[in-house]
């Protein structure tokens, strides 16, 4: 019976990690995102100067500087958008492969992005005028919404798969307590004590998941809105679903050291 213990605690540690942590790929895909977008920031203050030097001047030397810094502002915005959407592609092929997630609908949208991205490479170093800069950088602005919005939804998806898991987990840790002290049939004090707590604990766990479908369902409004509170209200749905579960398997590890 102490074997359940283990297996009781090894949902939980899983959901900690799976949601926070990552494994080489993803550590790899973060790393040249910080990199890129280290190097993004550190041509916008080159290009601040520039600009305000374009604006003063109005020449055509100053003309010809701002757009070879804005060429260069694009580009490295260009790599760093494009290490963002592989970055959370990782993560969602790692959780994919830990979940055994299903659905594909994300990979689609995130290949569709890095694919204007390469277009988008190609392109900003031909650009010949100012006006063609700013309609490039306006287009990366509004797929860069698009990529932080798969961002939101990836996190989000993570999380409550991740619950889901340790739910399903759980439950099948519950079938076992239950035929164990179904097969008690000396009815002692522990044995009666154990078998109420375990029935008190069947609300707890259907509060849990209660609260697990609750936050699945406010996935719908991730594509619109605000996905950053959306996703907060996910995060807080299964934070209080967490604080449910621990509760029951803390109930649990009770019954188990009470009745080994």
């Amino acid at each position: 019976m102490r074997r359940y213990l283990w297996l009781l605690l090894l949902p939980l540690f899983f959901f900690v990690h799976s949601v926070c942590a990552q494994n080489q790929s993803s550590i790899d895909a973060y790393q040249q995102f910080l990199n890129s977008y280290r190097r993004y920031q550190g041509l916008i203050e080159p290009f601040n100067t520039k600009r305000s030097r374009h604006l003063t001047f109005q020449s055509v030397s100053t003309q010809v500087e701002l757009l070879q810094s804005s060429k260069e502002l694009a580009g490295a915005e260009i790599d760093a958008l494009n290490a963002y959407a592989t970055f959370i592609r990782s993560l969602l092929a790692e959780a994919t492969q830990i979940l055994e997630y299903r659905e594909n609908y994300l990979y689609v949208k995130l290949d569709d992005e890095l694919a204007f991205l390469k277009l988008a490479k190609e392109k900003a170093p031909t650009l010949s005028s100012l006006n063609e800069v700013g309609e490039l950088l306006a287009d990366l602005s509004t797929h860069h919404k698009k990529i932080s919005q798969m961002n939101y939804q990836i996190k989000s998806l993570i999380e409550i798969e991740s619950a889901k898991k340790i739910l399903n987990n759980l439950k099948v840790e519950k079938g076992k307590i239950g035929s164990f002290m179904e097969g008690e049939k000396t009815e002692t004090a522990n044995v009666l004590a154990a078998k109420e707590k375990f029935n008190e604990l069947e609300k707890e766990l259907n509060d849990a998941e209660t609260l697990i479908k609750t936050a699945d369902g406010y996935q719908k409004n991730l594509e619109g809105g605000n996905p950053a509170a959306v996703s907060r209200q996910i995060r807080e749905t299964l934070e209080r679903s967490i604080t449910k579960i621990n509760q029951v398997v803390l109930g649990y590890k009770n019954i188990v050291f009470s009745l080994k």
